[in-house]
């Protein structure tokens, strides 16, 4: 029982760290934790299968010192998955959001050595003692994801790699098929050793895309990877494989807020959301207003930005808390609202230019206030896919406040209010004569170019090119179908359309002649195992990313989340594993359908509920869903003949259902249409029923 617990807190925190790291890697992109999922499931569903079908593997996992080869193989692949995803960063293009066919092969080739071998070990344990290895397996996982919790939350900056090197050990020696101390145990931990140290000893510390691997300083924080190059008169800082901001900066700071406080008659109290205002806050402070306050909920990332950019928080007062709960519990309060994140490549950047947050915001605004924000823009070309990226988020700020400004420039300043916005470059130099301001590029001088009509015309005629853009919102995020507007652009390359004819035609032949998923399908238990595995990991994956838009924090409770999910598919595989009716496989296939039912007619409204609810709604439905999964899968197997046969087929229907949600169906068609579609795969579930 302790070697599997041990190996279930272990398998969960090297797939939470890995999947982690390979976000880190690409623009933090939570269709990259999708498909890493997916890959996951995909290559340990591989092994389990390799392992029922080949005598002579089979043989070496069942016989003598199996759980050790097993175990160690395990140890050993995560390690070596460290290495690889450390050693990519150096090929990737900087602070660039990766391409679909980027996305499709690194989350398969990096998650390779550990997935595989974690197979091996399911096998292993299933078959040698099936009921005590799925609960101590399981809770093994549950205690792995509340470890993850507590590493996010207080001890962010230790190196997982040295972590998971630990954890490798113990799984080592816990092998019950060997002695304490044997020859072969020591074996497989001095070359666990040797590769831990490998990867703990490769720099930088974390995987960085191109020439931000020149960084000097390094730190993880509770949801972030930072770093920071030091040139000789500014430091550029870096958040997760792109630029968080540059500093000093005058022209880019200046422009980024003098125009809001100008435009604004007497800025009394100023707001400004995320760790970006640290940058922005001395620009307020040279207009005198009574409160300057930052809301930034990662305290590491708060102490890293002061105390590398010799900043000081002397007179400002800094709210540990997500930007929009701060917005939700300070109605009516401000004058000023600054949304300081650069640019929303991903879904937690990106829930700061939805139609929710500009709710959140025109909320909190008091009469006369303005929100203020800014999109990468350029003044000689934008191109089509920026464009349509662009429109979709200021058709978002139209449809809340009745006057949306433009000011185009290196960036797009974006001015958003319920009163009319005073821009004229008389008025604004007056302000900033009367309120003796000293900058550097905005003053009086420079306002009559910077607000030129002619300039706001043509950056409006650009972006009025784009066919009617859908609003971005929490359940359509733009952040999403921009990476395949961005990636269809890139269609026309004659290396990204004979890469993608490659996947698709070794992913069938894997599905087909290596998995003998065609074989599968015919067998019935097994096929409605397969589609509701489908259905659950679909399920999982939206309401992951629903979990994601409303309160920003999937990353470092990834973990706990999907401790969540398996603790669900515990029970529910505990309960019908005693039940046996011949309605089961329909009655779980019509609680998925309620859930599924459910999820898509409150999802609307979950923008509106209270950040302590967040959480244990979500853990909820998570375990809701694993139940499903784990009830369909034991009760499917008192009709089965081989239950690894229903295991393959269960984790083959979670993987192609974690890559048919992250990788199309939500970028596509956002989060709703991809809840009907997990409902219709359903439909042939309910005609099914289990042995009398």
């Amino acid at each position: 029982m302790t070697a599997f617990f041990i190996l279930g807190f272990f398998s969960l925190t090297v797939q939470v760290f890995i999947l982690r790291e390979l976000a880190g890697l690409l623009t933090a992109h939570e269709i990259a934790l999708g498909l890493g999922l997916s890959a996951w499931l995909l290559w340990t569903a591989a092994a389990v299968a390799s392992a029922s079908w080949n005598a002579r593997l089979k043989n070496l996992l069942l016989g003598p010192g199996g759980q050790l080869t097993a175990y160690g193989a395990l140890a050993l692949g995560a390690a070596l998955n460290f290495v690889l995803i450390k050693k990519t960063g150096l090929f990737l293009k900087a602070g660039l959001a990766p391409g679909l066919f980027e996305l499709l092969i690194l989350s398969a080739l990096l998650t390779l050595p550990a997935a595989l071998a974690n197979g091996f070990c399911i096998f292993q344990g299933l078959l040698k003692n099936t009921l005590s290895f799925y609960w101590a397996e399981t809770l093994g996982a549950a205690a792995g994801g509340l470890f993850t919790l507590l590493y996010a939350q207080r001890f962010p900056d230790a190196d997982p790699v040295i972590i998971t090197g630990v954890l490798g050990l113990a799984l080592i020696f816990s092998a019950r098929d060997a002695r304490v101390i044997s020859f072969k145990k020591i074996l497989f931990a001095a070359a666990a050793l040797v590769l831990f140290f490998s990867a703990a000893r490769i720099s930088p510390p974390f995987a960085l895309p191109g020439f931000f691997s020149g960084a000097g300083i390094f730190q993880r924080t509770t949801g972030s990877r930072l770093a920071l190059i030091t040139g000789a008169s500014q430091k550029t800082f870096i958040e997760d494989g792109s630029i968080l901001a540059q500093f000093p900066d005058p022209e880019a700071q200046e422009t980024r807020a003098q125009l809001a406080l100008l435009a604004h008659k007497k800025p009394e109290s100023v707001l400004l959301l995320g760790a970006g205002g640290f940058f922005l806050a001395g620009e307020a402070q040279k207009h005198s207003p009574k409160e300057i306050t930052i809301a930034e909920a990662d305290r590491f990332k708060t102490a890293f930005i002061l105390k590398n950019a010799g900043l000081s928080a002397r007179g400002l007062e800094i709210i540990n808390s997500d930007a929009r709960d701060a917005l939700k519990a300070n109605l009516n309060a401000y004058d000023l609202i600054f949304q300081t994140v650069p640019e929303p490549l991903n879904a937690n950047a990106n829930r700061f230019f939805t139609l929710e947050f500009f709710r959140a915001g025109r909320a909190a605004l008091k009469p006369g206030g303005i929100l203020a924000f800014a999109l990468p823009f350029s003044e000689n070309y934008l191109p089509p896919v920026r464009a349509y990226f662009a429109a979709s988020i200021l058709a978002a700020a139209g449809a809340v406040f009745k006057y949306v400004e433009c000011a185009p420039g290196g960036s797009l300043t974006v001015l958003a209010s319920d009163s009319p916005i005073e821009l004229r470059a008389e008025s604004l130099g007056k302000r900033y004569l009367s309120r003796k301001i000293k900058n550097t590029h905005i003053v009086p001088e420079s306002l009559p170019f910077l607000l030129d009509p002619y300039r706001k015309q043509w950056a409006l005629a650009m972006l009025k090119k784009t066919k009617p853009p859908p609003l971005n919102t929490d359940l359509n995020p733009a952040a999403y179908f921009y990476l395949w507007k961005l990636w269809l652009a890139m269609f026309v390359s004659p290396a990204a359309l004979t890469g993608l004819c490659a996947v698709c035609i070794l992913s069938a032949l894997l599905l087909n002649r290596g998995l003998k998923l065609g074989a599968l399908l015919k067998d019935k238990p097994a096929a409605g195992v397969f589609l509701t595995g489908f259905w659950a990991m679909g399920f999982e994956v939206v309401v992951l990313l629903l979990f994601q838009a409303a309160s920003g924090q999937l990353n470092w409770k990834l973990g706990l989340l999907f401790a969540g999910f398996m603790a669900g598919a515990a029970t529910g595989a505990f309960l019908f594993k005693r039940i046996k009716n011949r309605h089961s496989l329909a009655g779980l296939a019509g609680l998925a359908l309620a859930l599924s039912a459910g999820l898509y007619r409150a999802a609307p409204g979950l923008a509106e509920l209270k950040a302590s609810a967040f959480f244990a709604l979500f853990m909820g439905l998570l375990f809701a869903g694993g139940f499903v999964m784990g009830g369909y899968f034991a009760a499917a197997a008192h009709s089965a003949d081989s239950p690894e046969r229903l295991y393959t087929a269960d984790l083959l229907g979670a993987a192609l259902g974690a890559f048919a949600f992250s990788g199309a169906l939500i970028p596509l068609f956002g989060m709703q249409t991809a809840l009907l579609a997990s409902m219709a795969a359903l439909i042939p579930c309910f005609f099914w029923k289990t042995a009398p």
